[in-house]
């Protein structure tokens, strides 16, 4: 599913955080001489445990995943997706959403709860403002497939999507939501999709932010050019 945990890890499909563990820093000054000659004997990194006498920072912990209710809604949620219950999912993954604004797990899953349910401009939005504040979920390579229930249950709600997508206009959000799909599966023909709106809406960001990682993820797309009509 969308969520799991491994104590002390916590895992959302896109985001592993570990615990913060303390961190000791000390405020000995050292020279400039002394500061080449540890990195010459190596000792760059972390610093090491304080000498007696010296004063101690601890660093802040971070929250692992959000808040204990947003790890639970987490995880309801979750089953709750893996069950096709769509809109009973979506509920929880918008609250985890609101709980946690700085996670970009809860606005992807609640993006995929949405497409399932044909909500496509909702979908849209969400699945936009998730890319536009969190750029590294371009960085997944996993497939997509493997949140529903069955590759199967993926296939149907893509199937639905690209018809949704075939009767849409050039900038529809079913168009940019079917680009977003095959780019999370693998699919190159997300290039295309991505082409197409670039066309009807240059200035949309989230669909720039696609193509330049098509480009990147799809590199040998030139060196294997299409087949020819037959």
């Amino acid at each position: 599913g969308f969520y799991s945990s491994y104590e002390p890890v916590y895992v959302t499909r896109y985001e592993t955080v570990r615990e913060t563990i303390p961190v000791y820093e000390t405020r000995t000054i050292y020279t400039v001489e002394e500061i080449e000659e540890r990195i010459a004997e190596g000792e760059a990194g972390p610093a090491a445990p304080p000498a007696e006498g010296e004063e101690i920072q601890v660093a802040d912990p971070k929250p692992a995943a959000g808040s204990p209710a947003t790890e639970r809604l987490l995880r309801e949620a979750s089953d709750l997706f893996r069950e096709k219950k769509y809109y009973d999912a979506a509920v929880k993954f918008r609250l985890a959403a609101i709980g946690s604004p700085d996670l970009p797990g809860p606005l992807f899953a609640l993006g995929q709860s949405l497409i399932a349910l044909g909500e496509d401009a909702y979908a849209a939005r969400v699945l936009r403002t998730a890319v536009a504040a969190h750029p590294v979920l371009l960085e997944e390579t996993g497939d997509i497939a493997g949140v529903y229930e069955s590759q199967a249950e993926f296939d149907r709600v893509m199937a639905e999507l690209e018809a949704r997508a075939a009767e849409a206009p050039a900038d529809g959000d079913a168009r940019f939501l079917l680009g977003y799909q095959r780019y999370f599966s693998g699919d190159a023909r997300c290039r295309e999709a991505f082409a197409g709106l670039h066309a009807a809406m240059p200035e949309d960001e989230a669909v720039d932010l696609f193509r330049a990682a098509v480009d990147k993820r799809f590199e040998v797309f030139e060196e294997l050019p299409p087949l020819e009509p037959r």
